[in-house]
């Protein structure tokens, strides 16, 4: 699983509430750097902010999209700037599997990747 998330509270955040889940987990800071590590690591699942410094989300998951060794990597889409439906639309558009505002709850959160993952939750 890769978190790629600028804010350093929403990742230490996230890695509490799937910490349960025993994934390997990677982070990064940046859309770019995220690039670099969910090429290396090829993660089933990432979890992307859509507000990212160097790459933004969107540009993130068009290049994860357009790289056929990726093409089967869930992409959770998430915002803190969630305005309406058409952000929604977009991420989706751009690649996303499911979009999130950032006020989920940590059962919210678990229920949407354990969906996206498969898992029985």
């Amino acid at each position: 699983m890769v978190l790629v998330e600028d804010a350093r509270y929403f990742r230490e955040l996230i890695r509490d509430v799937l910490t349960p889940l025993n994934f390997e987990f990677h982070e990064a800071a940046d859309g770019a750097e995220g690039l670099r590590i969910i090429e290396r690591f090829r993660p089933d699942l990432v979890i992307l902010d859509l507000n990212l410094p160097e790459m933004n989300g969107y540009e993130l998951m068009k290049a994860i999209r357009a790289r056929a060794a990726l093409r089967d990597t869930r992409i959770l889409a998430m915002s803190g700037v969630f305005r309406k439906e058409v952000d929604q639309q977009a991420a989706q558009q751009a690649g996303a599997d499911e979009f999130i505002g950032k006020s989920f709850t940590p059962d919210f959160l678990l229920e949407r990747v354990n969906h996206l993952l498969g898992l029985s939750s």
